[in-house]
């Protein structure tokens, strides 16, 4: 069987349980199903019917949100739908997933909480202009994705020593990161966003002074400066004056990550760059060699008054008979230097 017929066919018992009222008495077949549907094989082959994907996805919002371990397994199916098999869902069914993941983080936060981020991060690529509904919640100055920055742990309490908790708060630090990415990307250019990017932005600078690169394995790390990067590029674009007065350190954090990497320097050590430094020199008027041989001046050379010599002399006979000519110079075989009486 194609991947298509089973995924009709495991999708379909899905939506005749989960839309039936009846999710929470049949919790084992639910979880059973969703098994089956996590373990196709989306990378090799494709979904032709589209619309079989989005129903399903549709129905993820009446799974009850206590049931931690359901939730993140829909998580996953919609992240594989959406980035394998490239589903779009329309803005309107995607905004309804965003509002029933945090409801499901009111329920059970650390149980799912990079999981529900992870999802987040693509749903807010298709929500569109619907992702000013949920700013207030995510990115105000006591929002979620605000208070994650400043400390995973703000909701401690509700962990309450639970076993099953396997997210570290560097792994949230990540998935907060990159959440917060696709936020600014979908929000880019909208009007009534622009109040709650100071915050962002003073998030985001805090975190990166204050991460370290063992946080997290290397390809990891890599994804968190990167995120982190984007989003203060994005903050700084939109918010001239915030760019401003958070010149310093957005040198300073630049310094630190474009030397980190060199042989010797195994931390990202940012610091504030002050202002008396942040000028940039304007380059001197210096002549340019352009290289190649320079043609040497050769020295003439001047003779002392009175030290005349020989050629002083023979200058001075050819002056007093006024004739240039020297008897001493003939040619040696001249007429006169032949013998004519000489045997």
């Amino acid at each position: 069987m194609d991947l298509e017929a089973q995924f009709l066919s495991l999708s379909t018992k899905f939506l005749f349980i989960n839309c039936g009222g009846q999710s929470s008495e049949y919790r084992n077949e639910l979880n059973t199903l969703l098994n089956e549907l996590n373990g196709l094989d989306y990378k090799n082959q494709q979904i032709a019917d589209v619309r079989a994907p989005i129903r399903l996805v549709e129905s993820f919002v009446n799974i009850p949100t206590s049931e931690d371990t359901l939730i993140v397994k829909a998580c996953c199916l919609t992240k594989t739908l959406i980035s394998r098999q490239k589903i779009t869902l329309p803005a309107n069914v995607a905004a309804v997933q965003i509002g029933w993941l945090l409801k499901c983080l009111e329920r059970c936060f650390y149980q799912v909480i990079c999981e529900v981020l992870g999802t987040l991060q693509i749903l807010m690529k298709h929500c569109g202009e619907h992702v000013a509904m949920f700013a207030e919640f995510l990115v105000s100055s006591n929002g979620m994705l605000v208070n994650l920055l400043a400390d995973p742990d703000y909701r401690k309490v509700e962990r309450g020593g639970r076993t099953y908790d396997r997210s570290s708060p560097e792994e949230i630090h990540l998935a907060t990161v990159q959440c917060m990415e696709a936020f600014l990307v979908a929000a880019e250019g909208n009007v009534a966003m622009e109040k709650y990017l100071p915050v962002i932005g003073d998030s985001v600078v805090s975190l990166a002074f204050r991460a370290k690169s063992d946080w997290l394995p290397e390809a990891s790390f890599y994804s968190l400066m990167i995120s982190a990067l984007n989003c203060l590029r994005l903050v700084s674009i939109q918010q001239e004056d915030w760019l401003r007065e958070h010149l310093g350190q957005l040198l300073g954090v630049s310094k630190a990550y474009m030397m980190f990497g060199i042989p010797g320097i195994n931390q990202p050590m940012a610091q504030r760059i002050m202002v008396s430094q942040q000028g940039v020199p304007e380059p001197q008027h210096i002549p340019i060699n352009k290289g190649g041989k320079v043609p040497k001046t050769r020295k003439t050379r001047t003779i002392a008054k009175g030290k005349g010599g020989k050629s002083d002399a023979k200058k001075g006979t050819a002056a007093k008979t006024g004739s240039t000519w020297d008897e001493n110079s003939r040619h040696p075989y001249s007429e006169k230097s032949f013998d004519l009486d000489s045997e």
